[in-house]
């Protein structure tokens, strides 16, 4: 009697397990998701500062005093904006923007972490050069960066376009800025499109498990709708965006202006 007893209770404690397992990888995955919104939120009130005290948004690279090196060798947005994000008190936290990003010079900064540059959902992190999870959005096309204002698949992003808020003939809450991605993802401090991409209307779907703005929210999920993409509007708005959104809709949003 006294094994039957201990038998239940072993069964009983198996059943609690097994219940108690899915609760915590939801609360794990609902933490995960606010904590990637509110990076992308904080990226948001960056670019925002950084306009009103530029009066322009960053370029999608930090561009050196000559513009020998390509886009993929110059320092990233994000560190055009990180006095915006944290006010690094090391005095050694200061990159030099005549030599490549992965010049030795610069790996004080470069093989640092971010602050806001990861979402805790996507396992990784990247080494030596920590990766960024979220990318500017600089258009549609994939040579979208090179455009200049006033072209009809510019976005909010450019290497070398100036823009400001009042360029957004769409209205900042119609314009996408930042989206998160767990595809191609690089260092944050590299210019190029590991920090920056357009749309590229020759890749794979925009959104979804292997789309090109694709994340890890809803990776346990078997219906392909439940993949979420958290992205930053220009009025550093988040939004949670699905396999639902249209084609159209996306890469309207991804643009500055209405194609006309």
């Amino acid at each position: 009697m006294k094994r039957a007893s201990i038998i239940v209770a072993i069964l009983l404690a198996v059943i609690v397990v097994g219940l108690f397992i899915p609760v915590v990888k939801s609360v794990g995955t609902v933490a995960a998701r606010t904590t990637c919104a509110n990076n992308l939120k904080t990226l948001g009130v960056a670019l925002h500062n950084y306009n009103s005290a530029n009066e322009k948004v960053p370029f999608a690279t930090a561009l050196p005093p000559t513009r020998e090196h390509s886009p993929e060798k110059r320092l990233s947005w994000f560190y055009e904006i990180t006095p915006f994000l944290i006010a690094h008190m090391d005095p050694k936290w200061v990159a030099n923007r005549k030599v490549p990003f992965d010049d030795p010079e610069n790996w004080y900064v470069t093989r640092s972490n971010q602050f806001a540059s990861n979402c805790p959902a996507n396992p990784h992190p990247g080494a030596p050069y920590p990766y960024t999870h979220y990318v500017g959005i600089t258009g549609v096309g994939k040579d979208a960066a090179w455009r200049p204002l006033g072209d009809p698949d510019a976005g909010f992003f450019g290497y070398e376009r100036v823009i400001t808020l009042a360029d957004l003939k769409r209205g900042e809450s119609n314009v996408l800025a930042v989206s998160e991605t767990a595809t191609d993802n690089g260092p944050w401090a590299k210019g190029g499109p590991s920090s920056a991409r357009g749309l590229d209307l020759n890749g794979t779907d925009y959104l979804g498990e292997h789309g090109q703005l694709n994340s890890f929210h809803g990776r346990n999920g078997l219906n392909r709708s439940a993949f979420l993409t958290q992205v930053l509007m220009a009025d550093a708005s988040v939004r949670g965006l699905t396999v639902s959104i249209s084609v159209d809709a996306l890469e309207s949003m991804a643009r500055i202006a209405t194609r006309e």
